[in-house]
């Protein structure tokens, strides 16, 4: 047994800063010498940097696995086996936007502004949504609700003007926020994609001032298409049915056609605004946009699903 005289405690400090005495073995009365821990500090590393250090070669060798980490994740749709190629839109987006150690410094930065800014990689986690963030529930219905973009092609938008754009929605009738499932929205992107993709690249409507109204609450269609023309806009409309397995009911559409022109001069029609001279808003135009990207928003999820990206640009379920 070992000799309770050997026995030591750590140092105890009172309540004004004083030790308290010794204390001792109540059995032998044996007292047990306090003892303070030494603690050696270790020696630091050295704080200079090396001789041949170069800043630029430095920032690569940490940067350029962080990034292409990040371009790996967001092509992963790609798989793991894949080679760098030029075949399909999305391989191509992806060697473009892959760093490699032969890389200088406009390269990089080309490759990094790509990436984060162009195809919008820096805001993949915000989400988007309308109102206070405390108001925001599911909605009466509860019910999956699809949307699909159309833009303007840039190169057709005129000196000074803004490009038009155009969204149409529906609901899903048939399933709640609860029931939707990855497996279906699968099955949807892929009828979006056969549906609205032409020789690899969206399909275009043309807008104009006509009002074309289709009602169908019991299948979740609430449409208001401003087209140019009846047939075009019962084309786009019999587009979105198909989706569901719907079929066309003219009596459930309404037209309204306004007396009012829409034609515009070369000129834009200018105002002057806080200061600035601005163009006003053309009065319903006649033109073309194209099929962009579809996504579904469910009752409960804050970010919205992205279905199928005709530009390649954003991580669909289908590509």
């Amino acid at each position: 047994m070992a000799d309770p005289t050997s026995v030591q405690v750590p140092q105890t400090i009172n309540d004004t800063g004083g030790q308290f005495p010794p204390t001792s073995v109540i059995a032998t009365g044996a007292t047990l010498t306090p003892v303070t821990t030494t603690v050696t500090a270790a020696t630091p590393p050295e704080d200079a940097l090396p001789d041949d250090y170069d800043p630029f070669q430095h920032l690569k060798q940490v940067y350029y696995p962080q990034h292409n980490s990040a371009v790996a994740l967001f092509f992963n749709d790609l798989g793991s086996d894949w080679k760098p190629n030029i075949a399909t839109a999305r391989s191509s987006l992806r060697v473009a936007c892959t760093i490699t150690p032969d890389d200088n410094e406009l390269l990089i930065a080309m490759r990094h502004r790509l990436f984060w800014d162009l195809l919008g990689y820096g805001k993949s986690d915000l989400f988007l949504y309308q109102g206070s963030i405390d108001a925001i529930t599911q909605p009466a219905t509860g019910h999956p609700k699809v949307t699909l973009y159309f833009s303007q092609d840039r190169a057709s938008v005129p000196a000074g003007g803004i490009a038009s754009d155009m969204e149409v929605s529906f609901r899903l009738m048939n399933y709640t926020g609860a029931t939707y499932t990855k497996t279906l929205a699968t099955s949807l992107a892929n009828l979006i994609k056969s549906e609205f993709l032409f020789e690899g690249t969206g399909l275009v409507f043309t807008k104009g001032k006509n009002i074309y109204n289709y009602l169908d609450v019991a299948h979740g269609y609430r449409l208001l298409i401003r087209g140019n023309d009846q047939a075009s806009a019962t084309t786009l409309i019999t587009q979105l049915l198909n989706l569901q397995e719907i079929a066309f009911d003219e009596n459930k559409l309404s037209i309204s056609t306004p007396e009012k022109s829409n034609l515009v001069g070369t000129v834009p029609a200018q105002q002057m605004i806080y200061g600035i001279e601005v163009n006003l808003p053309r009065y319903r135009p006649t033109v073309n946009v194209r099929f962009r990207y579809a996504f579904v928003k469910i009752p409960g999820l804050l970010k919205n699903i992205v279905l199928f990206d005709a530009t390649g640009r954003r991580l669909a379920l289908v590509h």
